[in-house]
């Protein structure tokens, strides 16, 4: 099954957390497996992030916290507006 039809795929599963048509990615989705973006959840603006388990550069542990860090740090500046 191509990687874009997998219901595992990250960039699926944050679309169907977020709202239609408000998914904004904060980082690229690229060979790590790890993608963070923002959207509204039943209206509320919210931060997420996701892994590709299937990835083997999915434990890369570097890219990891960096999407992580980037999701927090994003819902941070966001609260504080």
């Amino acid at each position: 099954m191509p990687r874009e039809e997998d219901p595992r795929n990250p960039l699926k599963r944050l679309a169907k957390l977020f709202d239609p048509g408000t998914l904004d990615l904060l980082t690229p989705f690229d060979e790590s497996g790890f993608v963070a973006a923002q959207g509204l959840i039943d209206g509320t603006r919210a931060c997420a992030y996701a892994s590709d388990r299937r990835s083997r550069a999915a434990r890369w542990a570097t890219r990891a916290a960096k999407a992580i860090l980037v999701a927090y740090e994003k819902a941070l500046a966001d609260e504080s507006r």
